[in-house]
This record gives structure tokens, sequence and C-alpha cells, in this order.
């Protein structure tokens, strides 16, 4: 097989790297000499590195040995620019694998600890860390559904029950985060387009908490306004529900 298969035979080739790089003994490919049940092998899931990347046409062989009667073959890299194509390949697929920061631990945590500073501190960074090219040629930043959309979808992946648009006899609450033991209700609000306090307001005035409502179970009330000009939180306000 050839490395010269195009585009398909490389997504091919990444997604065995990706099935498979975890587990392999890099120190050993340059060492080895596979025999031919080896080069042979197809089972993704216990394939060696050295057939692996032999029928991907990452590696050719370069010589053949015989040694007690088996064939002993001799990989290679057919020339620079294959060489320099897996590395970069693999690179890339082992820069991707590093330990991230994760912010929404730090929120959910923050959550769990009942603590309404790191909550906002939180919020702030997130939406702080939207490109601005986001909001080029388009009038996103004047709706609220925009803001919800970022803070739901940031939370989504959480594993946290998160409801967003949640209707109760009280009406619709933009985004509501329940834990165990505490429950968090979410309004926000375009700056622009509401009084100051619109939001908290509008938790407290409609009664959103009593349907999260437990004796062991607290709600915390949380108003957010933000600017449509700076597309940051200009106002966090919070009560108990």
């Amino acid at each position: 097989m050839s490395i010269s298969g195009g585009c398909s035979g490389r997504i091919r080739a990444e997604n065995r790297f990706r099935l498979r790089v975890a587990k392999l003994d890099w120190p050993r490919t340059s060492l080895a000499q596979p025999d031919d049940s080896l080069l042979s092998s197809f089972d993704v899931e216990r394939i060696e590195p050295e057939p692996l990347l032999f029928q991907t046409g990452y590696l050719t062989v370069q010589g053949v040995e015989r040694f007690d009667g088996m064939r002993l073959y001799r990989l290679g890299y057919p020339n620079r620019e294959v060489s320099q194509s897996l590395n970069r390949s693999l690179l890339a697929f082992l820069r991707d694998r590093r330990p991230k920061p994760r912010r929404w631990l730090d929120f959910a945590q923050a959550l769990r600890d009942r603590d309404l500073g790191g909550v906002e501190s939180q919020l702030r960074s997130l939406f702080a860390s939207v490109p601005h090219q986001w909001h080029t040629r388009n009038e996103l930043a004047r709706y609220e559904g925009y803001y919800a959309s970022v803070f739901f979808s940031f939370l989504a992946g959480s594993g946290l029950d998160v409801r967003a648009e949640d209707s109760s006899a009280a009406g619709r609450l933009d985004v509501a985060v329940v834990l165990e033991e505490v429950a968090y209700l979410f309004e926000l609000k375009v700056a622009e387009r509401a009084s100051s306090g619109a939001a908290l307001a509008q938790l407290r005035g409609r009664g959103y908490a009593e349907k999260y409502r437990r004796p062991d179970r607290p709600v915390h009330l949380v108003g957010v306004h933000f600017s449509e000009v700076t597309r940051s939180i200009v106002e966090f306000e919070t009560e108990m529900g």
C-alpha cells in the first residue's frame, strides 16, 4: 500500500493512529524486524506499530534477512516527505491529547461549593474568551438568546443537570442548573434593553424558585446583564429564592 493513495488514504491512516497511538511502544519501532505473520496482521485492536505503519504506507520494506528459516524485514521510511508527514501527524495528535484546562469543572465546583463569587468569575472568563470575530457583521450580541446559548453550550458537556428554557406555571426560565444539594436559576438580559436589576426582579417576581424548592435544597437566583457593546457581564446579582 502506498502513501500516494491521496486524501482518503491519509484519513484512514489517521483513524488507525487515533485507535492505537496511545498504546504504542515507540522505542521498539525503529529496532524491530517484523516477520511475515506480523506484517499480515489486520486486527486493528491488537495490531502492532510496525504492521500499522507498514499497511498505511508510512513504512516500506528496505531489506530482507533470513534467520532460522524465517524472513525478517527491515522497515524504513520511503522518503523524507513521508517521514515528515508521519511526525507532523503524530505530534498534532499527541498535542491534542495533552491535559487541557476544563473551565466547566471549575464552574461546577463553584456551584457545588455555593461560591457565587467563583460562579461570577467563571462566567466573566467564559464570555471574555468568545472571539470578537463571532460578532462582526451580525447582530448576535443584541439578543438574550445568544448569551443563553453560549452559557448552555458551555454547560452541556459537564454532566450536570442543566435545563434551558425550562417551563413552569410561572413562565419560562432561561437556564436552571439543578444539583442534589442546591439549585441555581439564571435569568439573562441585555443591559441596553432592560432596566438595572430586571433579571433578578423577574426571577423573584414570577416565583420561578417554587418548582425547584425542596426542604433540603436551597435555591439561588442569579440575574445577569450583558452589554451588547462589550459583550461582557455588566451586572451580576444573586439572592436566595
